[in-house]
């Protein structure tokens, strides 16, 4: 049976404040709001047998919460694992699983933020100052952000949308999705699938293996992998380099583009099937499109 704590805190605070969040397990949302505090809402559940055996698991948990000068710090919670439990024969283990704790910290909207989780959800939204979101097992969800962004995760989905500065995202393995973006973007990962719409500002995107697909980017790109696809749609105005190794490359122009094309595969096809005038001649400064597929084809389409 589930047994829950609600614990509540708060922290007056100055500009320049920083909040330094950690947790192991559960939910973790930071919400920018038009506020000159910082409150802590901490929902800790735990798995028992009875209440007397929640309370002890309640008693042993601890969430440090702390402030010094302009720096507020929450978490990471300590806790003791349950030993495995045998009833019957029988293991409880998945049945009696640690504690789980859901925070929701409000904030100001220009405060500085640095969350980290082991596994659950990170969600920051309303931020106006710098970010740092780092997770292992996790799903993290940054929305209407200004500022420098940077995200790391091991393993998990990425999902950034309305980010008004630099965006700097690096994931071992886990598909990540970025959307309306205002600044230069910077996308790694290992494996899995990309997906970028809606950018003014340079972007590059490197990934060993999964699938690219960009749409609209108002700026020069540079998009690399080296097994899997890179389908790119929308207009082209300014310098883009495109490397596979293994996998095909897709182009949906519109026909407001102006560049020039540079385009070879060593094994494989190179094809522009556009319509006759559907490009005017590019000026003599127009972009150029480099393109080098190692092994699979090119193609060039109107969007």
């Amino acid at each position: 049976m589930e047994y829950t704590r609600t614990l509540e805190r708060s922290f007056s605070i100055e500009d320049g404040a920083l909040l330094r969040v950690a947790n192991r397990r559960g939910e973790l949302v930071v919400r920018g709001e038009e506020r000159d505090d910082i409150a802590v809402t901490a929902q800790i559940r735990v798995n028992a047998m009875t209440r007397g055996e929640a309370d002890d698991r309640f008693g042993v948990f601890e969430l440090p919460m702390s402030q010094s000068g302009r720096t507020v710090e929450v978490g990471p919670p300590r806790y003791d694992e349950p030993h495995p439990t045998v009833l019957f024969g029988i293991s409880l283990s998945r049945f009696m699983k640690g504690p789980r704790l859901d925070l929701v910290i409000r904030v100001p909207r220009t405060i500085e933020v640095e969350a980290e989780a082991s596994s659950g959800l990170i969600r920051v939204e309303g931020i106006q100052g710098r970010c740092r979101i780092a997770g292992k097992r996790t799903k993290i969800e940054a929305t209407d952000l200004e500022g420098e962004v940077r995200i790391e995760g091991q393993t998990g989905r990425v999902k950034v949308r309305r980010v008004r500065g630099s965006l700097e995202v690096e994931v071992r393995s886990g598909k990540i999705s970025v959307k309306e973006i205002v600044g230069p973007v910077r996308l790694h990962t290992s494996t899995g699938e990309v997906r970028v719409r809606d950018v003014q500002g340079d972007c590059t995107i490197e990934t060993r293996a999964g699938k690219l697909s960009v749409e609209d980017i108002e700026g020069t790109m540079k998009l690399s992998t080296t097994i899997g696809s890179v389908t790119y749609r929308g207009r082209i105005a300014h310098d883009v380099d495109l490397t596979v190794r293994t996998g095909s490359v897709q182009l949906a122009v519109t026909q407001d583009s102006a560049f020039f094309i540079d385009a070879e595969s060593r094994t494989g096809s190179v094809s522009a099937d556009l319509p006759v005038n559907f490009l005017e001649e590019p000026p003599a400064d127009a972009a150029t499109v480099r393109i080098r597929v190692g092994t699979g084809s090119i193609q060039i389409v109107p969007a």
